[in-house]
């Protein structure tokens, strides 16, 4: 069913989300300003459809040999994407697993080998996975390993890289359709 306005003229978000019904095509209206405009719809839309569907976020040749990345944002979530050295595509949330800090400014949009966090110098590869720590090998039952990087889902479609938040994601062919048959 068509999005339909509630009986309100100038409703709030929070009005429209809880008042809003489907209707029929012949009686449907548009939505609101303040559903373009609220903080609160963004954070919504943000949480419960940009971040559970399949996004597109740069071409494989953005990545094009082994060690490279580039970063990314999809629906304000900082993303890096890379390409480890035996050539395989990977996402990363764009934060250090020990504090958080950014490992890669969006304005250094690509670059080779290593990321490296400026706060503490932790540094991974383009797997993600952390090479090294200050202090690391000094500290008692420290296990490198699992201290990687936030791997987000990711899948190709001919040239094209998508990622998707949602761990339980179906693959990008349930989100496709027929799409791809048409191409074909």
């Amino acid at each position: 069913m068509p999005f339909a306005a509630p009986a309100s003229s100038t409703p709030d978000s929070a009005t429209f989300l809880r008042d809003w019904r489907p209707t029929p095509l012949a009686e449907a209206h548009t939505f609101p300003a303040c559903m373009y405009t609220d903080p609160a719809v963004w954070r919504l839309e943000r949480e419960r459809f940009f971040a559970r569907s399949w996004l597109y976020v740069g071409n494989v040749e953005d990545v094009p040999a082994p060690n490279t990345w580039f970063t990314q944002s999809v629906a304000g979530f900082p993303l890096i994407i890379t390409r480890d050295a035996s050539g395989a595509l990977h996402a990363f949330h764009n934060a250090c697993p020990h504090r958080g800090a950014p490992l890669a400014s969006p304005t250094n949009t690509c670059g080779t080998t290593r990321l490296t966090c400026p706060y503490h110098a932790w540094t991974f590869d383009c797997g993600g996975n952390l090479r090294g720590a200050p202090g690391y090998d000094r500290t008692p039952g420290f296990a490198a390993a699992q201290h990687g990087l936030g791997e987000v889902r990711l899948e190709t479609w001919g040239p094209f890289i998508f990622v998707n938040l949602a761990r339980d994601a179906a693959p990008i062919a349930a989100q496709l359709g027929d799409l791809p048959a048409h191409f074909d």
